[in-house]
């Protein structure tokens, strides 16, 4: 569910299609932060599932993540720009990749999943949408399944709005962490798992330059320390990772 209208398909059409850092099969590097927090969950919760499990990869894009998560049992992209869904079958024609929204699926369609992924949507959808958004994502699990979600972290917006090289998606409304907690248990979820995922941003601010600095890398890494750097690392961190359940 994200910004509509003619323009915004244009954007979204462009980027994961034409864009040589966002419409590639694989993971860009930014991407593949997000993934490795991701993917320790998905093992996780397919433990004791040796059929695999029912995933649902809501704003899949281009379909990186539908096909690494497929992995897993049987994983589903849902997505609302239709250039977008062509490409992503293009790339990946064994997976499947539907047209539309998570509100689209649960309309359409009485299969729930056992795990539903929204990985940076959640910002994209319009202040107004949210709790439809996230109702729906409930309304498509299974008894015991979980939502994994990541999404920038608002605490930082303001600053990553002020960088010269920012561009902004059609619609950008970052979402602090205590905000995303209190949209899902709202909606009668509970947070299993909390965690960040760094990615450097240096131009963020002085603090967020000594963490990237190659020579504090070093420096750690040659006193031993490195646990001290990823404590920094998680202090930076623009991105929020989740686990949501529904509340028994």
């Amino acid at each position: 569910m994200r910004a509509e209208g003619p323009d915004a398909d244009a954007f979204y059409r462009s980027l994961f299609t034409e864009d040589p850092v966002w419409s590639t099969r694989h993971p860009n590097l930014e991407e593949a932060v997000r993934l490795a927090r991701i993917l320790p969950r998905l093992s996780e919760l397919a433990r004791g599932r040796p059929q695999g499990l029912r995933i649902l990869d809501v704003g899949c894009g281009r379909g990186w993540l539908t096909n690494l998560a497929d992995a897993y049992g049987e994983c589903v992209g849902v997505e609302p720009v239709a250039g977008v869904v062509e490409f992503a079958r293009g790339q990946f024609p064994a997976l499947r990749f539907e047209v539309g929204t998570a509100a689209d699926l649960v309309a359409a369609e009485a299969r729930t999943y056992d795990v539903v992924i929204a990985s940076e949507v959640i910002e994209h959808v319009d202040e107004t949408q949210r709790d439809r958004f996230v109702a729906d994502l409930g309304r498509l699990l299974a008894p015991d399944g979980a939502v994994i979600v990541t999404t920038d972290r608002g605490e930082l917006y303001q600053r990553w709005r002020g960088r010269e090289a920012t561009t902004e998606q059609p619609r950008e409304g970052w979402i602090t962490e205590a905000q995303v907690r209190k949209l899902f248990e709202k909606h009668g979820f509970v947070a299993t798992h909390r965690d960040r995922a760094y990615f450097p941003i240096p131009e963020i601010s002085l603090f967020h330059r000594m963490v990237a600095s190659r020579k504090v890398v070093r420096v750690f890494g040659a006193t031993r320390q490195r646990w001290l750097l990823e404590g920094l690392r998680y202090m930076a961190a623009n991105c929020q990772v989740w686990v949501f359940r529904l509340a028994p």
